[in-house]
């Protein structure tokens, strides 16, 4: 579905180094110690038959008919692309019997294939648009231990910690905000806007004045 060259390059590049066997002044209680550090990039090629108009044949009297789609064509589709890199500190102790993971990331996503609607007088109900950088970044820790080890028995326990935090940091020159599905006037309804987060929620409120009322 892509245009030409139909073919696009997703670099990644990944380094990691076990200090611990390099290093040999760390304190006693230090078991292993690695850094680690990557950078990424993935594409999504787009949704299938968005490049050009579509069509659907109608059985009925004489020949039938033919109906057009009713979403506008995007004859320069580009891929969607997320950018991504990383950073791992990854230590134990006391002969690993306690331990803990912590990974901090960060990602791009640009080139989302989102659709806006268009005037009745274009003939179609709405368009294909590539827009969008949404950026993600957080953490996650991970911390183990093994508090009772013995010759026929072992308890191990393991806590999880992740936080991430999410940004619309742009759409397009002509679309500021998007709704991601329908809604009436009783329910809330998930849209993306420019300085919010994906996903959030905008419903109506009952219209109270000064006093609360």
């Amino acid at each position: 579905t892509i245009p030409a060259p139909y073919h696009f390059t997703y670099p990644s590049i990944g380094v990691s180094a076990v200090l611990s066997d390099m290093l040999k002044n760390l304190p006693a209680a230090m078991s292993f110690l690695k850094v680690s550090a990557n950078y990424a990039q993935v594409g999504n090629g787009g949704q299938f038959g968005v490049r050009n108009a579509s069509y659907t044949f109608y059985p009925g009297a004489g020949n039938g008919g033919i109906g057009r789609g009713t979403i506008l064509p995007i004859p320069g589709l580009k891929p969607e692309l997320v950018k991504s890199y990383e950073f791992g500190l990854e230590s134990r102790f006391i002969n690993d019997r306690i331990g803990f993971m912590l990974t901090w990331y960060h990602s791009n996503s640009t080139n989302q294939l989102l659709t806006i609607p268009l005037p009745v007088g274009t003939g179609y109900a709405s368009k294909y648009l590539n827009a969008g950088n949404i950026e993600n970044h957080g953490l996650e820790l991970v911390v183990n231990g093994t508090p009772v080890k013995g010759k026929d028995f072992s308890w191990d326990v393991q806590l999880n910690f992740s936080l991430n935090r999410n940004k619309v940091i742009k759409l397009s020159d002509e679309l500021k905000s998007a709704d991601l599905a329908g809604g009436d006037q009783r329910s809330a309804l998930p849209r993306v806007q420019e300085g919010g987060s994906f996903g959030d929620l905008y419903a109506h409120h009952w219209l109270k004045n000064d006093k609360g009322q």
